[in-house]
């Protein structure tokens, strides 16, 4: 699934950047109804080429207890892996906000560092988290010291879904190590742009989504 963003700070051209965001779960929801959980990742994976499903298998390996207890951090990255092959060399690989906060719930830090070593180990591209819960996301990869380059979250100047605060949000916005995507800043495109444009130039945002998730 294509993501728009438009880059806010050293930005070529006019600043518009195309992200990989993966999985497309409205397709995933749909396949996972005809097809069940199971015939859904099957599906994708079966669809890739030989030698991206040689690339599949060796991730695999590398995580043998993972593969052997049919974990759920290391088999939701294998189909992640089907999916985000269908892209032809993808800048940056965002994971839905759908999939990190489920990981954020059952404590699954793991989750993240294997999407990590997917997207920059076989696809050479960076990797990135959305989320809705930025304080939360940013104190566990801070505690199991994983790094990711890119964090999309809601920001917007209404502090609409910024949880647990906007003032929250905005202090660790400034001292984050990543660079920060602001999701839906406009709310559905009810704010004024000349408001909009004001609270993006006011805070440290690498970019902001072009059209909300």
């Amino acid at each position: 699934m294509d993501l728009k963003v438009k880059l806010l700070k050293s930005s070529p051209s006019n600043g518009i950047e195309t992200f990989a965001l993966v999985p497309d779960l409205q397709q995933f929801v749909r396949d996972t109804s005809n097809y069940g959980t199971t015939g859904a990742a099957v599906n994708r994976i079966m669809g890739m080429s030989l030698l991206n499903k040689i690339k599949l298998a060796k991730v695999a390996m590398m995580h043998p207890a993972a593969a052997l207890g049919f974990r759920f951090e290391l088999l939701m990255n294998l189909v992640l892996m089907a999916e985000a092959s269908h892209f032809h060399k993808p800048k940056v690989i965002v994971l839905h906000h759908q999939i990190t906060d489920l990981a954020l719930s059952f404590e699954l830090p793991g989750l993240f560092r294997i999407f990590q070593e997917i997207v920059s180990g076989e696809f050479g591209a960076e990797a990135g988290l959305s989320t809705m819960n930025f304080v939360r996301l940013s104190e566990v990869l801070d505690r199991n010291q994983i790094k990711f380059p890119w964090i999309m979250a809601p920001f917007n100047p209404k502090g609409y879904q910024m949880h647990p605060s906007a003032e929250a949000c905005h202090t660790l916005l400034k001292n984050s190590p990543a660079k920060i995507i602001a999701s839906n800043p406009c709310l559905f495109g009810t704010l004024p742009t000349p408001e909009t444009e004001a609270y993006l130039k006011a805070h440290s945002f690498a970019a902001a989504t072009l059209a909300p998730l």
